[in-house]
């Protein structure tokens, strides 16, 4: 991981995300419905899905191997960012 963590995140408006990690380590970090960040460890060999308009950062080891699944086309006018710092402070 980061010694920094991460800056911001992403979401795609017309794409789910799908993630296999095969080795290493990493984190799903999303924002709820009441925008709060919530941070989910990430299993081996498990597979995750980022529904599309989610809010999100995927956190990886240096080591990380991953199988990671979207539309053929990501745009970049298909997705959006947003600074950590924008994130409600609660």
């Amino acid at each position: 991981y980061s010694k920094e963590g991460f800056d911001h995140l992403k979401r795609h408006m017309k794409t789910d995300e799908v993630i296999c990690l095969v080795k290493g380590n990493a984190v799903i970090h999303t924002v709820n419905d009441a925008g709060k960040l919530e941070t989910v460890p990430v299993d081996l060999h498990k597979i995750y899905c980022i529904r599309k308009k989610v809010w999100h950062y995927l956190e990886i080891s240096e080591d990380a191997l991953l199988i990671v699944v979207e539309n053929a086309v990501v745009l970049p006018k298909d997705s959006e960012r947003m600074e950590r710092e924008c994130l409600q402070q609660n």
